[in-house]
């Protein structure tokens, strides 16, 4: 895994094991049920369950047939900095909402 990808996804609030499975389902153009990507890595049961929640809540892992698809790295990006600009946005109307009181 890519030490600057990670942090960059990091710094977009996905967490540690979020990463590893994400990178680590790029490597699977087929997926992965969660039994394979645990019998392969460190992550418990209990982490690895939270982290797949955030990464389909997030739209970047998608849920096929019992397995677990990574989106292109482009998708992805373009997805994420959708949700910052959203994000970005209401927190801006909130600020304007809260100065003009």
């Amino acid at each position: 895994m890519n030490d600057e990808a990670q942090k960059l996804m990091e710094e977009l609030g996905f967490s540690k094991e979020g990463c590893s499975i994400y990178f680590s389902l790029l490597e699977k153009p087929s997926g992965e049920t969660i039994e394979q990507i645990l019998a392969h890595s460190s992550i418990s049961s209990r982490e690895a369950e939270k982290a797949v929640k955030e990464l389909v809540e997030k739209g970047i892992v998608m849920v096929s047939s019992n397995k677990l698809e990574a989106s292109e790295p482009k998708q992805f990006v373009a997805r994420i900095q959708d949700m910052k600009r959203t994000e970005m946005s209401r927190d801006l109307d909130n600020l304007n909402a809260k100065s003009t009181r």
